[in-house]
């Protein structure tokens, strides 16, 4: 689906753990590390995207929202018996056409 000139971009408030745990990976993948602070700016590259990997938390879901194309979403985005799987509403979080891996 993705061939070799695919961009890995990765946006994060932990973006040094990012690095550290993506770097072993980046020897036959390309990657870039936004490590602006400016949130407006990750979201605007994040967005502008044609494909999202998405992570739990709402900042990640807005940029897949607003970049379409492929996404890509863990079924499991809360702690089972957690504040937020309380609130959780499946069908509501995921859209349609997203990818939701278990």
């Amino acid at each position: 689906m993705f061939g070799n000139e695919t961009i890995f971009i990765f946006g994060s408030d932990g973006i040094d753990w990012v690095k550290d745990n993506f770097k072993n990976n980046s020897a036959n993948r390309k990657m870039a590390f936004l490590e602006c602070h400016l949130a407006a700016v990750v979201m605007a590259v994040l967005s502008s995207c044609d494909h999202t990997i998405v992570s739990t938390g709402s900042f990640g879901w807005w940029a897949a929202w607003l970049a379409g194309g492929t996404t890509i979403i863990s079924k499991h985005q809360a702690v089972n018996g957690s504040q937020l799987d309380k609130q959780f509403v499946l069908s509501e979080y995921f859209l349609p056409n997203w990818k939701i891996l278990d």
